[in-house]
């Protein structure tokens, strides 16, 4: 084991049910850690609880702050860490602590500024790879500019993983997070991972990669990510968090390639539009009014030169189709079968609630 002390941040609202699990699995971790559980104004019991927790596990800390959410959480953890590498944990998922110990190992032996590993996908116990990492590699200054930025901006493949953008795939020097002030932002409720992993690429000189799986996401139904609400200001919103990426790109030339850049102006239109879409479907009450605002905004000068494009980075096929619709003046088509995909996902949800209660 080599030395190095490592702060694992676990935000928790509401899991009692999941976090000794978590606990104990990260007990097992050959290494020198201390974790951080921050209980975000849970509901149910989780601050008596977690007592036990740290009664039980001497490396375990507990801290109670009131209700902010999963991004306040994190960088609360943040700062109150004393470790000089730092990683993140969700309340109700698993990881492999062997490889996570040589995963610690290795970054530290390499003194990288992150590290990023592959991750399963659990759905009732069956694994599917999510982040995929190609093999044992290092990134440089250029490599992380010219090839990793442009992937994790438009979610795509790069040459050394699959996906680049969820905050626990990798862990973090904690001295350049400090030196860098990198916290989680807060623009849209669920793209805070992404734009954490685009800070610390932003200004990282070595990235490293590790190829076994470390990290296991479980799908949760009962979970925020899969009970989405619908969003107020969608819109304004997606602008405000695309001119955070853009400015961001622009300022990595000339390393980050400027057709990218071109590629860009186009793709956040269309995904802005797409998800204006999606959001559309998502309450029963609101969507008449929420597709008149599409049709205005469908409408507007860029956002309809955009869309007679052809998609860029464009990789779902239901966003293409909303598009390809959009240019047949479809768009309440688009709307309808979006509020037919969460219906449908929304009883799914109710169903997997109720046979848990039973």
């Amino acid at each position: 084991m080599v030395s190095g002390k490592v702060s694992i941040i676990i935000p928790l609202y509401n899991g009692r049910r999941y976090i000794f699990n978590t606990v104990a699995t990260l007990s097992k971790l050959r290494a020198d850690k201390e974790i951080i559980v921050v209980d975000d104004g849970s509901k149910d019991g989780s601050e008596e609880y977690c007592k036990e927790l740290c009664e039980k596990y001497k490396d375990v800390k507990v801290v109670r702050k009131e209700n902010g959410g999963i991004c306040s959480a994190r960088n609360y953890g943040l700062s109150i860490c004393t470790g000089e590498y730092v990683m993140f944990v969700d309340q109700d998922d698993d990881l492999d602590t062997d490889n996570l110990a040589a995963a610690i190992d290795r970054v530290i032996e390499e003194k990288a500024d992150a590290l990023f590993w592959s991750c399963n996908y659990g759905v009732n116990g069956e694994m599917t790879a999510c982040d995929e990492v190609a093999s044992d590699a290092s990134a440089g200054t250029k490599e992380i500019r010219s090839e990793l930025l442009p992937a994790l901006v438009f979610r795509e493949k790069s040459a050394y993983t699959s996906f680049l953008g969820h905050v626990w795939a990798g862990i973090y020097s904690a001295e350049m997070i400090a030196s860098n002030e990198i916290r989680f932002k807060f623009f849209i409720d669920y793209e805070d991972d992404q734009l954490f992993v685009f800070d610390v690429l932003r200004v990282a000189k070595k990235i490293s990669f590790f190829k076994p799986v470390v990290y296991i996401w479980n799908y949760n139904p009962r979970s925020y990510s899969n009970i989405k609400r619908r969003l107020d200001d969608i819109v304004p919103k997606y602008e405000s968090y695309f001119e955070y990426l853009r400015k961001g790109c622009e300022e990595m030339r000339p390393d980050f390639p400027g057709n990218k850049l071109d590629e860009f102006r186009i793709w956040e239109k269309q995904f802005t539009f797409c998800e204006a879409v999606r959001n559309s479907g998502i309450s029963g009450e609101m969507w008449k009014q929420d597709l008149k605002k599409v049709k205005m905004l469908e409408k507007q000068g860029e956002y309809r030169a955009a869309i007679k494009q052809e998609p860029v980075h464009i990789r779902e096929k239901k966003y293409r189709l909303f598009l390809v619709l959009s240019k047949m003046k479809m768009t309440g088509v688009s709307v309808r079968l979006s509020r037919l995909y969460f219906r449908r996902k929304l009883k799914k949800v109710q169903e997997a609630q109720k046979n848990e209660k039973v």
